[in-house]
């Protein structure tokens, strides 16, 4: 049985995202979901961890469900479910 290091789990997982579903999730980036807008603080499997702004406590929610990624400067980079 193999050991990883602390925080492996979340760069495989955020890589994961990256990759099959073809969106720029990142720790720090901007989300809207549904009308709130959030930062990813996380991920895990195939959920990101958001906190949505004025939240204590972040949510586990889908990649690709009902979220819009947000890029510097507010470009909107959006989604499509197919």
């Amino acid at each position: 049985m193999s050991r990883r290091s602390p925080g492996t789990e979340e760069i495989m997982s955020m890589n994961y995202i990256r990759n099959y579903y073809g969106v720029p999730a990142k720790r720090g980036g901007r989300i809207k979901f549904g009308n709130d807008l959030g930062t990813i603080v996380g991920s895990v499997d195939c959920h990101l961890r958001v906190r949505l702004d004025g939240a204590k406590r972040s949510i586990r929610i889908h990649a690709v469900w009902e979220v819009t990624y947000l890029d510097p400067p507010n470009a909107i980079v959006p989604y499509l479910c197919r």
